[in-house]
């Protein structure tokens, strides 16, 4: 795969058969200045077409952003990112509405799914979820199996919070007994940072889909205008989890290079509908399986089911083009 590095970290800009891959926009440097220019974000006079992007992420403060960048970034469904001084995102800009395609016979039904409905979609999520946490573990470990039954004992709703009795167990089997969720340090940031990029492509996928990220599932704070991709990332953790659990296995930091390579995330390889396709693609694939089931009233999802080796994350980034997505 042909690579274009410019001044930015995150998947960088690349530029694949003659055209740029979706991007990560990783703002490092101190000076920045973005700008709409022809209809396109233009970082430091480099034009970037905005459908080419998934997420801009602000890693310093002193970055120059204009009110047409933020309309322009909210109108493509592209979510605008500030982290702190540990690089762990911190606030967002989403558009405050669905995507183009949005019908309000949708809206309407989204926003009238009854607690049997949404508790019977929730369930599906976290058996994925939980069928996922057993992927990233060695698959004749305990944890693993235990997992896997978990999985099979969850009710509609989760009333048991079988959803926590799981992480009890997969945490300290990925990353070890001294491990404490939310703490200060490097792993925690990274997973931080991970999660918050697979958030936004999801968020930019429920845009496209016509939903409305704010009316959750299973999430339903008030005060947050994710509660739908907050639902829909709980399968697509545990590609974060074992990316982490790679690097810091490495000897990894928190710092430019590790973010880059975490930035790298949407295009991880899945397993979804039976076939191994990009973090993204089966994101996508997930957010329109849902639209439908509201529409149609089912509850059937497209939800992932396997993660990918480095070696299968290899191979797909060379069949840019191919059938694989």
């Amino acid at each position: 795969m042909a690579m274009v590095s410019i001044f930015i970290l995150g998947n960088y800009i690349r530029f694949v058969k003659g055209v740029f891959a979706m991007s990560v926009i990783e703002i490092a440097t101190p000076g920045t200045s973005l700008a709409v220019r022809k209809g396109m974000l233009s970082v430091n006079a480099t034009l970037i077409p905005v459908e080419d992007i998934d997420l801009v992420i602000a890693e310093t403060a002193a970055v120059s952003v204009s009110g047409a960048v933020l309309a322009l970034l909210a109108e493509n469904g592209v979510e605008f990112v500030t982290c702190d001084t540990r690089h762990r995102p911190v606030a967002s800009l989403f558009p405050v509405a669905a995507g183009a395609t949005l019908a309000p016979r949708i809206l309407r039904r989204q926003a009238a799914l009854t607690p049997r409905r949404r508790r019977a979609l929730w369930r599906r999520i976290v058996q994925a979820k939980l069928r996922m946490q057993a992927a990233a573990l060695p698959q004749q470990s305990h944890a693993a199996r235990r997992l896997i039954r978990l999985s099979g004992e969850i009710a509609p709703g989760d009333p048991g919070n079988i959803e926590a009795q799981a992480a009890r167990l997969y945490w300290p089997a990925l990353l070890g007994s001294d491990f404490r969720r939310h703490a200060s340090d490097d792993a925690n940031a990274m997973l931080d940072f991970g999660y918050a990029v697979v958030r936004a492509v999801i968020s930019r996928q429920l845009h496209a889909a016509g939903l409305h990220r704010s009316l959750g599932l299973h999430h339903e704070n008030e005060e947050n205008d994710g509660n739908l991709s907050d639902d829909l990332i709980e399968p697509f953790r545990p590609v974060v989890d074992t990316r982490v659990r790679a690097l810091l296995t490495e000897g990894a930091e928190m710092d430019k290079q590790t973010r880059a390579r975490l930035a790298e995330l949407p295009d991880w390889p899945v397993k979804s509908g039976r076939e191994w396709v990009r973090c993204r693609t089966a994101a996508a694939r997930l957010a329109r399986s849902l639209r439908d089931a509201i529409d149609g009233g089912g509850t059937a999802l497209v939800l992932p089911d396997s993660i990918g080796s480095e070696d299968d994350a290899g191979r797909m980034a060379e069949d840019v083009g191919s059938r694989i997505l």
